[in-house]
């Protein structure tokens, strides 16, 4: 009976918040329980019966999952999110662990944000693969009391981190439109082994999977404000990063310091593995690099490559598997000799005032992180490439049309008769060792990555 009075309270709450959608649902939840309780006394003083009152609930069930959804909408920023969540899991349920999947759809895969316990590599499932999957791809919970029997546990994950799974409860996260009234599921909460009184292992119950399903809901409120947190952080410092680049880019600064501030600021806008910069030999028909993040230098005939693809025409050219694009030369990675394999490639055509092609900014291997960006323990081997969005296409398109206007009248594309020789002065410049002003860490501006022209010596 205590159980049924309990579904039919988170039942009723649930059902509130998706309509009322408050901003504090925390707050809005006690005026309901108030508002709930006002109305059982009031029925019960008009009919003369004994009020079948919501406090009738255990108590402690009430007040553990208040607690909980109250720790977990607490946070904004993803890193405390995300552990809040899990934290509350593990608490509420009396579980070992907790993990979270959230579903990153341009990887079409869910991703593991955080787990309770050593993670040993980042975890990703395909939609309707495994016990995770298969919950986010039909969006109805699951209760597995002995994993190992359920042809759908993928036993891999045990062997590699030396754990024993034996009981799960998996229910889906659910995000709420308020304009189209409908749901979609973007992600997985899962409890793994329940622990009874004195430690020993037991099954879920449909007690826990209802404060589990309930406990969701907000934690899908809670990973969606955290994303919109995290992508208008993001945003805020590729604007920062933008502005401070077109700063940087002051006539006096030297052929050497234009060109590695442009690569730089290029790759760090769009979290790109490795960025170009390609500039317009006319007379010699070909393209030529002035300066890469691996310190190669590269000449390529004028229509050679992807780069090249894009000088042509002109036009943005975003490929998302560059060795299934017929255009990309394969031969720049086998040659490269440190086993980089190229897989998405973003280019754009730098333009002067009137229209040509000047040169191409080529970006490779957009890092996918997503709000796993927020996570530090993430490791350069977990980060997974994804595919250049339209959102990286808007910004690196505002990004050529400053570097355009700085490179119109730059001696690398100012022609000087036959031959080009402030190309060749260019590129002699460029192979000659300078002084470095070495960034002392990551955090450092830009300005601290621009190698410094060597001052003229005073005659």
């Amino acid at each position: 009976m205590e159980e049924e009075k309990l579904t039919a309270f988170l039942e009723g709450l649930t059902e509130s918040l998706l309509k009322e959608l408050p901003d504090n649902p925390v707050q809005h939840a006690h005026s309901y329980c108030a508002h709930l309780l006002e109305n059982e006394k009031q029925a019960g003083r008009s009919s003369g019966s004994k009020s079948r009152s919501i406090m009738a609930v255990p108590p402690a069930y009430l007040k553990a999952f208040f607690d909980s959804a109250k720790a977990i909408n607490s946070h904004i920023r993803p890193q405390d999110t995300i552990k809040a969540i899990i934290r509350e899991t593990c608490s509420l349920l009396r579980c070992e662990r907790a993990t979270l999947f959230t579903f990153d759809g341009r990887l079409n895969a869910l991703l593991v944000l955080q787990s309770v316990g050593k993670q040993s590599s980042l975890i990703r499932v395909v939609p309707g693969e495994g016990i995770a999957g298969t919950v986010f791809k039909e969006g109805e919970p699951l209760r597995i009391p002995d994993a190992y029997e359920d042809p759908r546990f993928d036993q891999s994950h045990d062997k590699e981190t030396d754990f024993k799974t034996k009981s799960i409860l998996a229910v889906p996260v659910m995000e709420y439109s308020a304009t189209e009234g409908d749901a979609k599921t973007i992600g997985v909460l899962q409890a793994i082994n329940k622990l009874g009184g004195e430690g020993e292992d037991q099954a879920f119950t449909s007690l826990d999977e209802l404060l589990l399903e309930n406990l969701a809901q907000y934690a899908g409120i809670a990973v969606r404000n955290a994303e919109m947190y995290r992508v208008v952080e993001q945003r805020e410092l590729q604007s920062r990063a933008l502005l401070e680049v077109i700063n940087s880019l002051k006539p006096d600064l030297g052929t050497q310091s234009v060109i590695i501030s442009i690569t730089t600021c290029a790759k760090r806008l769009v979290n790109a593995q490795r960025s170009s910069v390609y500039l317009l030999d006319q007379p010699n028909d070909a393209l030529w690099t002035v300066a890469t993040d691996t310190g190669q230098e590269i000449r390529i005939g004028r229509e050679q490559g992807l780069a090249g693809a894009c000088a042509k025409c002109g036009e943005i050219v975003n490929v998302p598997d560059a060795y299934e694009d017929e255009r990309f030369d394969q031969s720049i990675d086998k040659s490269g000799g440190d086993r980089f394999r190229t897989k998405s490639v973003l280019c754009l055509p730098i333009k002067d005032e009137r229209g040509a092609v000047l040169g191409v900014i080529q970006m490779i291997n957009r890092e996918e992180e997503g709000i796993l960006g927020a996570f530090h323990w993430l490791s350069e081997n977990n980060k997974t490439i994804g595919v250049f969005d339209e959102e990286d296409v808007n910004l690196m398109e505002t990004f050529c049309s400053f570097v355009g206007q700085r490179l119109q009248h730059s001696e690398l594309t100012a022609p000087c008769g036959q031959g080009t020789p402030k190309l060749r002065e260019a590129e002699k410049a460029w192979l000659e060792p300078k002084p470095v002003k070495h960034a002392k860490d990551r955090r450092s501006s830009l300005h601290d990555t621009v190698i410094e022209e060597a001052p003229e010596e005073e005659g």
